[in-house]
């Protein structure tokens, strides 16, 4: 009986995890342009890195509300993507997402937010994020296209707590070309 029970409860939460992860996606992908995602098929082949987590971020009642990926690397976390469903955004959940990782970081955060003249969302999702002590570092940046049917996004690289040296700037900038886009930066 027992047994049956475990088995029972087992794919109970198997298929509570996997209707997490359809709702998750389906916010990563309302709020994230073709061209600032990653397709279903290379994200699967990413959750095998265990320096990278893709997490559903729950509300009331367990429901998914938002997503979140980041990865850990030696010398910084890499937010990759954070995301409210519209029906929650300006609940706190972003902030308090945030503001969380930031609590629990030992080491420097950093982020990719498109150039304030892309689009009109650009200025007020780099406000938001300096309003929450990310920094704007202007060095010329491009997130790397995904796929090759992609297209690399113009951005601005923001870390928390401080401004980049220009040193740093280019080490993180190769760690996330290298590791996260697998691309090689022509010279």
């Amino acid at each position: 009986m027992f047994g049956i029970m475990k088995t029972l409860t087992d794919s109970m939460m198997q298929q509570e995890l996997e209707d997490h992860f359809q709702q998750a996606w389906a916010i990563y992908e309302e709020c994230f342009p073709a061209d600032g995602r990653r397709p279903l098929s290379s994200h699967l082949d990413t959750q095998s890195d265990p320096r990278y987590t893709f997490s559903p971020l729950l509300g009331e009642n367990r429901a998914v509300v938002g997503v979140l990926g980041f990865w850990r690397f030696e010398e910084f976390t890499f937010i990759e993507h954070i995301g409210v469903s519209s029906a929650c955004r300006g609940s706190g959940v972003g902030t308090s997402t945030v503001k969380q990782l930031q609590d629990a970081a030992h080491l420097p955060l950093i982020l990719e937010a498109e150039r304030p003249e892309l689009n009109i969302q650009a200025p007020k999702r780099i406000r938001w994020y300096e309003s929450l002590g990310f920094h704007s570092n202007q060095q010329d940046y491009y997130q790397p296209a995904y796929a090759v049917h992609q297209n690399p996004v113009p951005s601005r690289i923001m870390s928390y707590p401080h401004m980049l040296s220009p040193r740093d700037f280019q080490s993180i900038r190769e760690t996330l070309y290298s590791q996260v886009y697998h691309h090689v930066p022509s010279k």
